[in-house]
């Protein structure tokens, strides 16, 4: 199942942001500059090596003017490309500079703009009357979506988590079944295969039993009654099969090896399928939430507009 987030669903494409810089940009000039700058002291070293021994030679084979015009041609060529990559870099910081300067100087904007509306909110509560009134019921409506916000958030960042962590178990479980597949057919190196792919699984859900409590009670909060299956568990019987398998190595010891890895699979997947399940409607509300919220707070600023 996959689950659609927030702004993926059917939406018109948004309007193309300008191109931002970021001090990895910053980071990658420098680079090229630093190459550009190691090209061109190579391409020196050549010239001034024409003086030398690799001089004698060219004269020997009388090849020597075409070799200093040739050399004298990759120094300025990598020159050009040392002042192409010096500009860039410039233009680079000259742009993340200016950035910088405009995204403060919003921030003050919004700053000053909120001490103003808090202002004129402690006006409006102080004189009382109907807007007052109508103030404080718009405050009270924008603390509960709010709340109700972080709850959503909470069961969204604790489910993302299980089902990744769930996720990965169920790709090292798929290995073990085809591990123990290749075990009962007598395949070498198909007991190795399943029993590392086995430890892997084990790893994989280290701290599960944990986070699927926490992700139950999250979801309790919202108002989702959630059961999530006994794949953990499951895991653990074909881990002690395996071990079994181990010591016992025949036919039947590997079929039951075989079948619990099966067991654990659908097991695994029910609980991935479950996370899923639980996600889907929270991923809805918590858009919902965040336009609630938006549309209360705007609502506020246009009433202490008035």
């Amino acid at each position: 199942m996959n689950i659609v987030f927030d702004d993926q669903r059917s939406t018109p494409p948004a309007p193309r942001a300008t191109p931002r810089t970021s001090i990895d940009d910053i980071k990658a000039a420098e680079r090229s500059v630093a190459f550009a700058k190691g090209e061109l002291a190579r391409a020196v070293a050549e010239v001034q090596a024409l003086d030398g021994l690799s001089g004698l030679v060219s004269w020997l084979t009388g090849n020597h003017e075409a070799d200093v015009q040739r050399a004298l041609a990759q120094v300025k060529h990598c020159q050009g490309q040392l002042s192409r990559a010096e500009a860039h870099h410039g233009r680079i910081v000259q742009a993340h500079t200016e950035e910088q300067r405009r995204e403060r100087a919003t921030q003050e904007v919004a700053i000053q703009r909120l001490m103003q509306l808090e202002m004129v909110a402690d006006t409006v509560r102080a004189r009382g009357g109907p807007t007052a009134t109508e103030l404080a019921d718009l405050e009270e409506r924008i603390a509960e979506a709010r709340t109700e916000a972080d709850d959503l958030e909470a069961v969204f960042g604790v489910g993302m988590a299980l089902r990744g962590q769930l996720g990965r178990a169920l790709r090292a479980v798929k290995q073990a079944d085809h591990g123990a597949t290749m075990d009962t057919m007598g395949m070498t190196g198909g007991g190795l295969f399943k029993a590392m792919a086995l430890r892997t699984v084990q790893t994989e859900l280290d701290g599960v039993p944990e986070r699927t409590a926490r992700f139950q009670q999250a979801c309790e909060v919202i108002g989702l009654d959630i059961r999530l299956g006994d794949g953990v568990g499951r895991v653990h019987r074909a881990a002690k099969a395996a071990l079994t398998d181990a010591f016992f190595d025949n036919l039947f010891a590997d079929m039951l090896t075989s079948r619990r890895i099966r067991d654990a699979l659908d097991g695994l997947q029910a609980m991935c399928d479950d996370v899923d399940a639980a996600l889907l409607p929270v991923v809805d509300r918590r858009k919902e939430a965040s336009q609630t919220i938006e549309a209360l707070e705007q609502a506020r600023e246009a009433l202490l507009e008035r």
